[in-house]
């Protein structure tokens, strides 16, 4: 168990070392890895080193979905949304979770989360 953790965790570390993210249809290969994980003894060690990687490119790619639009960036916009959850007060800081619904620009323009 600590080994196949240690080995995961490699994985992850070997994508963490790249200047970008590789090709986003890369981690359909995971099934693949986690089947080969199971049947193979002789590959199971490269399989969950591979399966690190590519979960942790999968979930590069979901984080990088969740970024503002590149042709948002520098322009005021309106946010309208929904507080997902109630506030916590820590020190000097309020932080809570705003679900963004809708984004209006200068114009008028607006552009719904989720398109």
């Amino acid at each position: 168990m600590r080994t196949g953790s240690l080995l995961f965790l490699t994985g992850i570390v070997a994508l963490t070392r790249l200047r970008e993210l590789p090709a986003p249809a890369l981690p359909y290969l995971l099934p693949l890895c986690l089947l080969l994980v199971w049947r193979s003894a002789w590959l199971r060690w490269p399989a969950i080193i591979l399966a690190g990687f590519l979960w942790a490119q999968l979930r590069g790619e979901w984080l990088l979905q969740r970024q503002l639009q590149p042709d948002l960036e520098g322009i005021d916009l309106v946010v309208t949304g929904m507080v997902a959850e109630l506030p916590e007060q820590h020190a000097d800081v309020t932080r809570f979770r705003f679900t963004v619904t809708t984004l209006t620009d200068a114009q008028g323009h607006a552009r719904r989360i989720g398109e």
